[in-house]
């Protein structure tokens, strides 16, 4: 059995008429929006034009055809022309309305997804590698006996005033020593 395609919820059986019925399916779409708010008489003069030329060969034409004759016939036309059937085979799908043939899993697409979810995880990875460097840099500036740029100036001054501390003892000291041992300067 030859593979099936949906297209509107229509099964297709070969690239031809799926691509045809895909036609048909935006020409349908683009005559819906043009018909919105339309008169019926404007509505009937549209449908008897896209008989006249033919336009719907698929039976996603073919229905929507049928819609627009229905609505028409609704709307109290009397004299509605029936529409012309090629020779076609309908094949209706019996469950759900299937989704269109151009959502049909894409190999070059299904690539694509693929490589962005492998950078995004390589984007995750070295997020969070970036985050903890961050956070041990904080650690590290604040356990840090070295002075940062936040504190260097205080940190300087009470080395220098250890250090004159320091130098003042040692003077005391030193003078101390000079006149125990009677040595004038």
């Amino acid at each position: 059995m030859a593979d099936l395609r949906p297209v509107s919820g229509f099964l297709f059986s070969n690239t031809e008429e799926i691509n045809a019925a895909k036609k048909e399916a935006k020409a349908v779409q683009y005559l819906e929006e043009r018909l919105k708010g339309r008169t019926p008489e404007a509505a009937r003069s549209m449908y008897e034009q896209i008989l006249s030329q033919g336009l719907f060969h698929t039976a996603v034409g073919y229905s929507f055809l049928k819609e627009l004759q229905d609505s028409l016939i609704a709307s109290g036309m009397t004299e509605v022309s029936p529409i012309p059937v090629d020779n076609v085979v309908i094949k209706q799908a019996e469950a759900a309305p299937l989704p269109d043939a151009g959502s049909a899993p894409n190999p070059r697409l299904e690539k694509k997804l693929k490589n962005l979810s492998s950078q995004l995880s390589t984007m995750r990875i070295v997020a969070v590698v970036c985050i903890v460097m961050v956070i041990s840099m904080f650690a590290i500036t604040l356990t840090s006996k070295s002075p940062t740029i936040l504190d260097y100036e205080t940190k300087i001054l009470d080395k220098y005033a250890t250090w004159e501390q320091e130098l003042t003892e040692r003077e005391a000291a030193v003078s101390a020593r000079e006149a125990d041992l009677g040595i004038v300067r």
